[in-house]
């Protein structure tokens, strides 16, 4: 088999590289060559020199957009036929689709893509491309050896249909046959409408897109229709047609089409797994959101209400605790089919993760009707659960919120139920409570604190205590997270848990993180000036998803670093999966200019978040840092033993150094280095502490094996 067959090319055409490394990343499972070219000149060039199985196009690109390259492409008699798929960053616009459609596209995909759907999608066009292939190589072989290639289309998987001028079945394979479960001789001679449209009108049918495609000597191709058997039983299908000439004329056709009933299994399991949670078999957080937001757009149209009740179970993490994991799961699974019950069928619950659910009520009469079905859910939550052969008795937490009284769009309600439900917890738990008043007074106590943490950042009134970070094969103490510690003068120590959500909420996330900077820098100085540290020695700083997506933030980190004198590599920034994946393109541009200077990057909480394992392998990351909620387990959960043993190997075969985060036992310690973990930190090592503890510590030249080597 010649090249061109085993290896399709796929052409794709953005101006941006990034987004062309990306496709190229992404397409790398499949069995193609995949050019780039980064603006119309570049790809007219290359469909001119090449022969392309798929083209994908931006839509937007300088110069030259995409529509006017597509219909340029179009214009060369032998490109024609070539799938092109548009690209965009836009929403679907009725008029753009059109013009795409006009220009000669036969999809769009939206950006960000779905990978698994990108990757299926250019896959089945492969495969088309390659059926068709293979019926132009038969046919130049028949006509140039006279041979029968009866045997050979027989041979394919794929079924193949051959029409006359007036879609009658000339032809048919035995896949053909097989699909259709009919016998070649009960097809030949059939219209080939009884397979495709048997229920559409006659005068329909002549008119429809598939019959026009053929009187006007077209190509075309579908990934998601229906055939039918026998006239009564459909089956969905992906398929292509083309048109067959007689020097100019057009005389017939060829349909070449594959069952894809398990693609479509595949696709409903994967909208199960992306909407439904797969423990409980109830909505999940995402699909919450859009539930509760298209309850909200009919609440706004209707002029009715809709109520959001959030549920916390009480003592929950003391059945996983004492019964393990598998006992709480069941909990879960019981609690979700209790609240259902006593649901109407226009109403949901959804888990939200953990022990949280939440319902949707979706047009109450009143709050007395909302708060009745509360209480049903919390007396059914609390009757006993048999669990192991045990009566386990938990309870609930209620928070109850209504649209629009309590919040005009779904994360103000939300918030509002939130808030509710902490005041339940807060009152006793196993309790029921409205937004009302009184939570908003609790809301101002948060402005107060608010306006407090200004003060405090524009005072210093705020402390860095700094936790070593250890080599687990030396045991020495190689750098230190600076984390931020506040003693209000009133109210005592506040916990970052407490003020860092209110500084995001009040836009100071940005001043604290500067701060955060700034001390560090002063710190890591003095130190490196009295030669407590080394070269060899890093402080870690944390850095926000707004502190990165300030404009220049990366230039005036650097900055600071150089008037101060300070060596880039004493310092290492940190950030979350949630931090990158906001903005991953403007994410990796400050990174790199950090990487540059010399500054070391590391990615806090790995494992939690929900970041392209693409974008982690471009960015200028030194550093992974596996979330302490994975170490804490070990020894007591193989899941979460699996999952940090993962993402060891992950990042030792990228090269990237692995910190553990939280270990606080000797089990955990050695489980690690038994992965060759990198580096270690926790309260097994040492607490949180302040600059001149830590001084001491570090002096103490015993210090570091007493550090490492402990037993308990």
């Amino acid at each position: 088999m010649s090249d061109t067959l085993q290896y399709p090319k796929v052409l794709v055409v953005d101006d941006t590289e990034e987004n062309c490394l990306l496709l190229e990343y992404l397409l790398d499972e499949l069995p193609v060559t995949v050019h780039a070219a980064h603006n119309a000149e570049a790809a007219l060039e290359k469909v001119a020199s090449s022969e392309y199985a798929l083209i994908m196009m931006d839509v937007n690109m300088p110069g030259v957009d995409g529509f006017e390259c597509v219909k340029r492409i179009r214009a060369r008699e032998r490109c024609k036929t070539i799938p092109i798929i548009f690209l965009t960053a836009s929403e679907r616009d009725s008029a753009k689709v059109e013009k795409g459609y006009i220009a000669g596209a036969i999809d769009y995909l939206i950006k960000p893509f779905d990978a698994n759907i990108l990757v299926r999608k250019v896959e089945s066009i492969i495969d088309i491309y390659r059926s068709r292939k293979f019926l132009e190589a038969a046919t130049l072989k028949y006509n140039r050896e006279h041979v029968n290639t009866e045997s050979l289309l027989n041979n394919t998987v794929e079924g193949i249909i051959g029409v006359d001028r007036n879609n009658i079945i000339t032809y048919v394979n035995t896949a053909a046959s097989v699909l259709l479960t009919e016998n070649t001789r009960d097809v030949v001679g059939s219209p080939v409408k009884n397979y495709i449209a048997p229920k559409m009108a006659d005068a329909d049918w002549e008119h429809c897109n598939f019959c026009s495609i053929f009187r006007e000597g077209q190509c075309n191709q579908e990934f998601d229709e229906v055939f039918w058997r026998h006239g009564s039983t459909p089956f969905p299908v992906q398929y292509t047609q083309a048109t067959i000439f007689e020097g100019e004329t057009p005389v017939g056709g060829v349909i070449s089409f594959q069952d894809i009933s398990e693609r479509k299994l595949t696709e409903y399991r994967l909208i199960s797994l992306a909407k439904y949670d797969q423990l409980t078999g109830v909505p999940n957080r995402t699909n919450y959101w859009e539930l509760l937001n298209n309850a909200i757009s009919v609440a706004a149209r209707r002029r009715h209400k809709v109520t959001v009740l959030l549920i916390d179970l009480d003592r929950f993490k003391d059945v996983n605790d004492r019964l393990g994991h598998d006992a709480g799961d069941e909990i879960l699974v019981q609690a979700a089919g209790r609240i259902k019950r006593y649901l109407r069928e226009s109403d949901v619950v959804c888990r939200m993760g953990g022990d949280e659910f939440s319902v949707l009520i979706t047009c109450p009469k009143n709050d007395e009707e909302s708060l009745r079905v509360a209480k049903k859910i919390l007396a059914c939550l609390t009757r006993p659960y048999q669990i192991q052969g045990q009566n386990i008795q938990i309870g609930g937490s209620i928070g109850i919120a209504s649209y629009p009284t309590n919040g005009e769009d779904a994360t103000s309600l939300t918030k509002s139920a939130d808030m509710a439900m902490y005041t339940a917890k807060a009152d006793g738990r196993n309790c029921i409570r409205f937004f009302n008043d009184e939570i908003r007074t609790r809301i101002n106590q948060q402005i107060e604190i608010g306006n407090d943490l200004r003060l405090a950042i524009d005072n210093n009134d705020l402390q860095l205590f700094y936790q070593p970070k250890l080599n687990l094969k030396s045991f020495e103490i190689v750098g230190v997270e600076a984390l931020l510690r506040w003693q209000h003068p009133q109210h005592g120590f506040i916990s970052p848990a407490v003020f860092v959500p209110i500084a995001e909420n009040y836009g100071l996330i940005e001043q604290l993180g500067e701060w955060c900077f700034k001390q560090a820098i002063v710190q890591v100085k003095d130190w490196h000036r009295r030669r407590i540290i080394g070269n060899d020695f890093s402080i870690a700083v944390n850095v926000s998803a707004a502190q990165l997506k300030a404009q220049g933030f990366a230039g005036r980190f650097i900055k600071q670093l150089q008037q101060n004198r300070v060596p880039s590599a004493l310092i290492e920034v940190e950030l979350t999966e949630t931090a990158i994946m906001e903005s991953p393109e403007t994410t990796s541009e400050e990174l790199s200019q950090l990487r540059q200077a010399g500054i070391k990057i590391s990615v806090d909480d790995f494992g939690t978040g929900y970041s392209s394992l693409s974008y982690l392998k471009r960015l200028p990351i030194d550093i992974l840092k596996i979330d302490r909620s994975f170490v804490t387990d070990i020894g007591c959960d193989e899941n979460d033993e699996a999952i940090v043993r993962a993402i060891i190997q992950l990042a030792h075969n990228i090269d990237l150094k692995v910190v553990a985060e939280g270990v606080e036992s000797k089990e955990q310690l050695v489980f690690l280095q038994g992965l060759n973990c990198d580096f270690a930190q926790g309260y097994y090592f040492s607490k949180p502490i302040a600059a001149p503890e830590l001084v001491a510590l570090l002096q103490r030249s015993a210090s570091v094996q007493t550090l490492g080597g402990r037993s308990s």
